[in-house]
Formats: C-alpha cells, structure tokens, sequence
C-alpha cells in the first residue's frame, strides 16, 4: 500500500513536470512565431511605404512636368500675342504711310 501511494505520488509529480514542460514548450513556440509574425509585418508594411513613397515622387514629378508645360504654353501664347499685335501695327503703319 506504501508503495502504491509513493507510485501515485510520483505519477502525479511527472505528470505535473510533464505539464510545466509542455507549457514553457508551447510558450515558447508562441514566442517565436509572435516575434516572425511581427518582422513579417514590419518588412511588408516598410515594402508598402517605399513603394508609396516612389508613386508620391513619380506623382509629385509628372505634377511638376505637367505644370512646367502650362507655364510654357502661357508664356508662347503671350509671345505669339505680342507679335501678332506689333505685326499688325507695323502693317497699320506701313498703310498709313503708303495712302500719305
């Protein structure tokens, strides 16, 4: 019967280190995987920025184009305006001077 109780009591002492052992175990493996899920993250969240970042450049830099060929245009249109308008007043004069 002495032997019996120190059987149980020794069953139930490996079952409980068994358990402690598994736990820590099974902690462990959680750790792990938690500290691979955040690197995960972390490398595809820095991915997305950069590639946001290099559309906002791209973005940014066809703005600017964009904006570079209006100011031209304006600036053609206005030059094409004043010669026109001093072509006709040359023309204008040389009438004037020719009925004279």
């Amino acid at each position: 019967e002495m032997k019996s109780a120190t059987k149980i009591l020794e069953n139930k002492a490996v079952a409980a280190i068994q358990t402690c052992f598994r736990g820590s175990q099974n902690f462990l493996s959680y750790v792990v995987k938690n500290c691979s899920v955040i690197k995960i993250q972390a490398c595809t969240r820095g991915h997305l920025a950069k590639c946001l970042l290099k559309r906002l450049k791209q973005e940014k830099q066809e703005k600017m184009e964009q904006d570079r060929m209006i100011l031209k245009n304006v600036a053609a249109t206005a030059i094409q305006s004043s010669f026109r308008g001093y072509r006709d007043f040359v023309r204008f004069l040389m009438k004037i001077f020719i009925i004279i």
